[in-house]
Parts: C-alpha cells; sequence; structure tokens
C-alpha cells in the first residue's frame, strides 16, 4: 500500500487488465476512510500488477583455438531479448488521482553488445 492512506473495501473488486489513462482494476469497490485515524480494511497484496517476463539476457560466446597459445573469444550478449515492457504495479493510494492505473515501466528497451578478444 505504500504511504497512502488504504482504501475501505465495500465490494468485490475485479481485474481489469488496463494500462496507462486504463484502470488495471475496478476502483468502484473502494471508498476512501472519511474518520481521522481510520484505516481501511483492504489487505495487503490483495491483487498483484502485471507479470514479468523473465527472459532478461542470453548470451553466445564461442572460443576459436588458432594455434598453441593463440585463441579468439567472439561474444554476443541480447539483453531484454523479446522487448516486452515490463509494467509497474497500479496505484494503491486512494487519495492519488492514478489510483487504480498503472503508470510506469520497470524495464529496458532491447540491446545487443558485440565483442571479440584475441589471446596470446
Amino acid at each position: 500500500m505504500g504511504r497512502g492512506k488504504t482504501p475501505i473495501q465495500v465490494a468485490p473488486f475485479h481485474v481489469l487488465g488496463g494500462i496507462d489513462n486504463d484502470f488495471w482494476f475496478d476502483t468502484s469497490a473502494f471508498v476512501q476512510p472519511t474518520a481521522i485515524g481510520v484505516q481501511g480494511n483492504m489487505a495487503r497484496y490483495a491483487f498483484s500488477g502485471p507479470g514479468f517476463l523473465q527472459l532478461r539476457r542470453r548470451s553466445l560466446s564461442p572460443f576459436l583455438s588458432i594455434r598453441e597459445g593463440m585463441g579468439l573469444e567472439f561474444r554476443l550478449e541480447a539483453f531484454s531479448v523479446t522487448n516486452t515492457p515490463q509494467f509497474s504495479n497500479p496505484n494503491t493510494d486512494i487519495t492519488n488521482p492514478s489510483f487504480g492505473k498503472i503508470k510506469g515501466v520497470d524495464g529496458g528497451n532491447r540491446s545487443i553488445e558485440m565483442s571479440a578478444r584475441f589471446y596470446f
């Protein structure tokens, strides 16, 4: 829940699956506590955001022997291989205008690195 106010759950909520300006979950199932010092009843970790695809880094590095004491190594590394966005969890602070929405991305774009190393 973070540092914001925990909402009071008044009805079952449903995951809608929206990203950016659409709602990730149904916000009509929650109301803001109005009395001072009253906390909401929504359980911590009651729901989760979109899942992560964990195919972050792959590498290939063949080694070629040229002759005794000499060799050549090629290296190819790819990061975020599938280039799938990794969205943040939805905002759960009921006092925030983005309550129920996912606004961030937790991951970078695909990148590929190549290198060669000569051993002697």
